[in-house]
């Protein structure tokens, strides 16, 4: 949060850069983990959020079909943000599920 602050400063540009290679290094381990564990739609929703992200970024960098780039970006914000809440759906079910099956247990124990 504290680079945001320079994002509407002249700035801005290094900003931009600093966050994408701090955002993609963060991205990879979550890929690694999503790869790693077989959830294949959630690797490949995140796979396509990334693409977008670097279109967003080639965009501006380049200055490639620049009108369009208020639109790029806001569809891929809200496709990133429904990516996350797939993720924590997916957290919440198999925590639940983890913990139903430990009570599970614990009460067979009881009974036992």
């Amino acid at each position: 949060m504290t680079v945001a602050i320079f994002l509407f400063t002249s700035l801005h540009d290094v900003v931009i850069n600093i966050a994408g290679t701090f955002g993609i290094a963060a991205l990879t381990g979550v890929f690694i983990g999503l790869y790693k564990n077989k959830l294949t739609k959630l690797f490949g929703f995140g796979v396509l959020c990334l693409g977008l992200m670097l279109f967003n970024y080639f965009i501006y960098q380049t200055n490639f079909l620049i009108p369009l780039l208020p639109l790029i970006q806001k569809t891929t914000f809200f496709l990133f943000l429904l990516w996350i809440c797939l993720l924590d759906v997916y957290l919440y079910k198999t925590i639940n599920e983890k913990k139903s099956n430990e009570q599970l247990m614990q009460e067979s124990q009881d009974i036992i």
